[in-house]
């Protein structure tokens, strides 16, 4: 048996290991610095009067806010037409493409939705340009943690089918607006997606008179902020639910490389047992 047929797997072995042993202790850093976070608000928060507005004694504390929203202006959907007061509302254009996946032995065809641009169509978000809570102005920054929320039917009375080449989609049952099924390249698409913009509810660090994202000890943002009536503990059960899903994500990925790893250590050490 040549030396490289031993060595080898011993060296990928201890890179794999090495890998999977460092994911997971970021993995159970990050969690620890999370929680540690949530712990601080829950011995150090003040809850903000949205009447009231920035308090300069707030300063570089956490503040609790929930609230009704208002938005400066409504957001406007130029394909469809939409018109509706939301904290967002994200377009998006997609077409099916031919996909090729191994399971196991076999070999799998099918067909998928990825995003696509059209002169036109193209996928965009939508927000507008201020949003309060009360005196509050929510910055896009804080935004962001929400995601795209929900798909808007295009059974919508409110919204008209999109046209591309002279050709009008039709709404379909899964609440898409599709393009005729000769199109070129494969079948068009078209979604909506958004948040109402009726309640917020979030925890946020004012600085120099600013609300903040609050971030764990590495700097990592960690998503406080619900669009929906929450009160504290509320808030902080959902951020902790969703750090325990991460953790179990990230232990997973960590593992799998780790005992790979090894496998490949134990191969080659009865590889050399065997010279």
């Amino acid at each position: 048996m040549k030396p490289i047929q031993i060595i080898a797997p011993a060296i990928l072995g201890v890179a794999l290991l090495s890998f999977g042993a460092g994911l997971l202790r970021w993995t159970i850093g990050r969690s620890g610095a999370v929680e540690r976070t949530l712990r601080d608000i829950e011995a150090s928060w003040v809850e903000a009067v949205p009447e009231l507005g920035i308090q300069p004694s707030d300063d570089a504390r956490f503040l609790f806010l929930s609230g009704q929203v208002s938005v400066s202006e409504l957001v406007r959907d130029e394909v469809t037409g939409l018109e509706l007061p939301a904290l967002v509302v994200m377009t998006r254009l997609e077409q099916t493409v031919s996909v090729t996946e191994r399971v196991g032995e076999k070999i799998m065809h099918g067909r998928e939705w990825q995003s696509t641009v059209r002169p036109g169509l193209e996928g965009a978000t939508l927000r507008p340009a201020t949003v309060r809570v009360g005196r509050f102005e929510i910055s896009d920054d804080l935004l962001d943690d929400l995601g795209f929320g929900e798909q808007l039917a295009c059974t919508d009375p409110r919204m008209r089918a999109p046209v591309y080449e002279g050709r009008a989609f039709a709404c379909a049952e899964d609440g898409y607006f599709h393009a005729p099924d000769e199109v070129e390249d494969g079948n068009l698409r078209f979604g909506l997606t958004g948040i109402p913009a009726t309640h917020l509810s979030l925890v946020a660090l004012q600085i120099d008179g600013e609300l903040t994202q609050v971030t764990d000890a590495s700097g990592n943002y960690i998503r406080l902020i619900e669009p929906e009536e929450m009160d504290l503990a509320g808030i902080l059960t959902a951020a902790r639910r969703r750090g325990s899903s991460q953790e179990r994500l990230g232990s997973y990925f960590a593992t799998a490389p780790a005992l790979l790893g090894v496998a490949l250590l134990v191969s080659a050490w009865r590889r050399y047992r065997m010279r």
